[in-house]
């Protein structure tokens, strides 16, 4: 995923996050289904939440704790960070 794409995607996140009430865990799930799609991420947005709190803890980790968690590898953890950059901007 490109840095375009991921920062449009957090601009519309950003614009519909408080319109749909959905669980932290959901908003990691559909960030990484962006890097996984059609496959199971539950497991890993569950793991990555319980790791770093919340959705900005997530959004805010350095690519080094991210790769950190189980089962995050380097396109998981560039995508997060990146992701976490494009909301910030």
């Amino acid at each position: 995923m490109e840095y375009t794409q991921i920062a449009s995607l957090a601009l519309k996140l950003k614009e519909n996050i408080g319109k749909v009430i959905v669980g932290k865990d959901e908003v990691i799930e559909l960030l990484l289904y962006y890097v996984f799609p059609r496959q199971n991420v539950n497991e890993l947005a569950h793991a990555l939440i319980n790791r770093f709190g919340s959705i900005d803890g997530v959004l805010n980790a350095s690519y080094d704790d991210l790769f950190s968690v189980m089962g995050v590898g380097h396109s998981v953890a560039r995508s997060l960070n990146a992701f976490g950059r494009a909301v910030k901007a």
